[in-house]
């Protein structure tokens, strides 16, 4: 299941990234503790500026069906 999510992240990366007139780079953060328990965050190298948001990319803003739904289309477009 985690490496699905991280595949599938870093295809979506790879096509945002260009769009982007940016280098496909990204950082992966684990974390492990106690309340939410295992989690990976994956950031792209855009954040600098502030994150996707500031870019005109709201995914993590989005409701979860509706950020899924943005996702798959990417997806989609590169297979």
């Amino acid at each position: 299941m985690v490496s699905s999510g991280w595949r599938d992240a870093v295809r979506v990366f790879q096509q945002i990234m260009p769009l982007l007139n940016r280098e496909i780079a990204y950082k992966i953060i684990t974390y492990n503790g106690p309340g939410a328990g295992l989690y990976f965050e994956l950031l792209p190298y855009t954040q600098e500026k502030g994150g996707l948001e500031h870019l005109g990319i709201s995914i993590s803003h989005a409701d979860p069906f509706h950020a899924a739904e943005q996702i798959r289309s990417l997806l989609d477009q590169s297979d």
